[in-house]
């Protein structure tokens, strides 16, 4: 009903513009300024071996940088998927169990402790000296959670004590959360659309 539990990736450029972009950096602007120069008192004199160096130089300078930004590309999508792939303790038939990240739903009920990212958005049921980083989101390095009966936020704070979510990472204690949303609909995937719409 509400998806995988994945993030939607952003929209690819083009390889083409990719590279071109590498021309906009201001070194290859002035070896490009350089070289127009060089050409114009090669033309007068009869000599391009300077040109041909300086024009040499900028095509193995973007190149590189280029196919160095596409290596990491891959890299970052093949960790991306591997994140994915990660470990998380569920309850499910009365009995934890280890699943992949992105096959919880709303409704599962997710164990988490020190050291884990949580995988999804949630309202927590149980929490002991539950600490959370969500600096990524809210800007508070470390914020303690607790249980609450009320779910709404205080007016002076961005999320309900007793609310976690997903990519932020649990710094100490443990608890138990009812997923609410996942995927584009975690506050994560929410940024990650607003952001890449600008």
């Amino acid at each position: 009903e509400h998806g995988w539990n994945i993030l939607t990736p952003p929209k690819k450029q083009s390889l083409w513009r990719l590279y071109f972009e590498k021309y906009n950096d201001p070194i290859i602007r002035i070896l490009l300024l350089a070289a127009a120069i060089s050409l114009a008192l090669a033309v007068a004199e009869g000599q391009y071996v300077e040109t041909v160096g300086i024009f040499i130089a900028i095509f193995l300078a973007t190149t590189v940088g280029f196919l160095f930004e596409m290596d990491a590309a891959k890299k970052f999508d093949v960790l991306t998927q591997l994140n994915e792939e990660q470990k998380v303790k569920v309850m499910r038939n009365g009995a934890v169990q280890l699943i992949p990240r992105r096959e919880i739903v709303v409704g599962d009920t997710v164990i988490i402790e020190t050291g884990d990212e949580i995988p999804a958005d949630g309202i927590l049921m149980q929490c002991r000296s539950l600490q959370v980083d969500e600096s990524m989101l809210t800007g508070e390095p470390i914020t303690t959670k607790v249980m609450q009966d009320n779910t709404d936020a205080p007016a002076h704070e961005a999320y309900a004590k007793n609310y976690v979510m997903r990519s932020t990472m649990v710094m100490n204690g443990s608890g138990v959360f009812v997923v609410t949303a996942v995927g584009d609909e975690t506050e994560i995937g929410k940024v990650a659309r607003t952001s890449s719409e600008k």
